[in-house]
């Protein structure tokens, strides 16, 4: 069933059966005619697949840099501006070996 409205109040109208259906507002009286088609998902269409929130992995920068706590050489980093437009940024770290977090402020 689609949607139907009221060409003089814009009003949604009534789900019905019937072929006619009248408005609340009594100025319109109109003859529900409707096309009924198979349509393939443009999302299977162009093979793209949608991710889940567990199948989701965000992309994250990494630099060689020794993690404090275990040594490691590489980290993983992310830039936020938690300050005003005129300070620096803060940049979080986090090791991909122990999974120690911290910070630096620029």
């Amino acid at each position: 069933m689609t949607i139907q409205f009221c060409d003089q109040c814009g009003d949604l109208l009534p789900e019905t059966t019937n072929p006619t259906v009248d408005c609340e507002c009594s100025k319109s009286l109109g003859t529900v005619t409707t096309t009924t088609y198979q349509s393939e998902s443009q999302l299977r269409k162009s093979g793209l697949q949608q991710l889940t929130e567990k199948e989701k992995k965000p992309a994250q920068n990494s630099i060689k840099q020794d993690c404090p706590n275990c040594n490691a050489q590489t980290l993983y980093y992310s830039v936020v501006q938690l300050r005003s437009a005129d300070e620096g940024s803060t940049v979080f770290y986090d090791c991909h070996k122990c999974h120690h977090k911290f910070k630096e402020d620029n």
